[in-house]
């Protein structure tokens, strides 16, 4: 599936929701550039590292090309004019105004080519676009992290980065669709703060209509239960017995009693007394292990799951994944998670900073050697 071979794009993204994108375009076919400045992407000093290079880094810069190139200089508009002309995307997720004061902003690339589809990544909406932030910092100001975490407990992240992840996925998509359509002047642009709201949309929803403000409930739901983790002999399962069959399942395993308890008769009933029938399956599972419990439910058609710690999930994603994990040319060690479609074949060893400049200004750009050795001697175009 190699649907967007033939497509340019520049990606000026830094850490992980550009970035992404671009590395999902690839994944598709496409050329990437990745420009950056000279002290470079700032996820490529995270830990850990192999040869120089963070796994981060190298997840989220997948078989792309590097082009070291100084914005702030005044040289600049002589890689960036060929750069703009060259490429059918541009993607950017820099710092609110920064675009604009490096010249890569919308206006300014479609001058030079009103079809290059101008995609823009921001932490929060337009009312306050020139704010900076991080997905943990969206996560706060969107109300997700209200919804993390215990009662009584402090509030907690979503791992990995989740927003930034989404909005990467969504960036592509965006681009994707774009690229089907008139591509005159196509400015894309996305808040994290909107997607943050997209993920939480069935509780925005909830809230709107009933008026009842959402709390954290650790890993239960408001709408239904039992759906969420209990601890057992030997560590936690997850159980999901919302529909009155499955609930009927689960206590013929567990405790017959609890199944013709009145109290728990309907789904309603349920939600209603859910402390009570909590109490009584916690009670019941910490009697055997975890193991033991996973088979029984299983074994009856009850949804049931083990809460597996990273490395008994990594290697169950290794060997039972349709797609599993890539390893990346040349730096041992660093393996990604595969593109869930099946797309990767190899992953390219990302470069040092400038890598690609001399071979992307002389033979993409067609720069002739004079003109590229004074811009590198002024620092504006940086080689590795």
């Amino acid at each position: 599936m190699r649907s967007l071979a033939g497509i340019h794009v520049l990606d000026f993204g830094m850490n992980i929701a550009a970035p992404q994108a671009a590395s999902l375009l690839s994944d598709l076919g496409a050329d990437i550039v990745k420009v950056e400045a000279p002290q470079g992407d700032t996820s490529r000093t995270f830990a850990p590292q192999s040869d120089g290079i963070s796994a981060m880094f190298a997840a989220m810069n997948r078989n792309k090309r590097y082009l070291g190139l100084d914005l702030a200089k005044p040289g600049a508009a002589q890689v960036l004019r060929p750069l703009f002309e060259w490429a059918d995307v541009l993607i950017q997720n820099l710092r609110p105004g920064k675009a604009q004061q490096l010249g890569i902003d919308a206006e300014r690339a479609h001058a030079v080519n009103p079809r290059i589809i101008h995609a823009s990544v921001e932490a929060f909406y337009p009312a306050e676009l020139t704010r900076p932030g991080y997905d943990l910092l969206v996560q706060a100001e969107t109300g997700m992290m209200s919804l993390t975490g215990y009662p009584n407990g402090e509030p907690a992240r979503l791992p990995g980065s989740l927003l930034d992840h989404v909005t990467g996925l969504w960036t592509a998509f965006g681009i994707s669709a774009a690229l089907q359509g008139n591509r005159e002047r196509v400015q894309l642009q996305l808040s994290m703060s909107d997607i943050a709201q997209t993920l939480l949309s069935d509780r925005v929803s909830a809230y709107l209509l009933s008026g009842e403000v959402p709390t954290r409930m650790g890993s239960a739901i408001g709408t239904s239960t039992p759906l969420q983790a209990y601890p057992t002999a030997t560590g936690d399962i997850v159980v999901g017995a919302v529909s009155d069959s499955l609930f009927q399942r689960l206590c013929d395993v567990v405790d017959p009693e609890i199944g013709a308890d009145p109290a728990f008769a309907a789904a309603g009933d349920r939600v209603e007394n859910r402390d009570a029938l909590n109490k009584r399956l916690s009670a019941a599972f910490a009697g055997e292990s975890a193991d033991i419990w996973y088979q029984r439910l299983d074994a009856a058609g009850v949804p049931v799951g083990r809460v597996r710690l990273m490395p008994e999930a990594v290697e169950r994603h290794r060997t039972m994944s349709r797609t599993g994990l890539v390893p990346v040319d040349g730096l041992p060690g660093v393996e990604v998670v595969a593109n869930p479609l099946g797309l990767d074949e190899h992953i390219r060893r990302p470069h040092s900073i400038g890598a690609d400049s001399h071979d992307i200004a002389t033979d993409l750009l067609g720069m002739d050697a004079d003109t590229y050795e004074r811009l590198r001697s002024a620092g504006v175009i940086v080689a590795s």
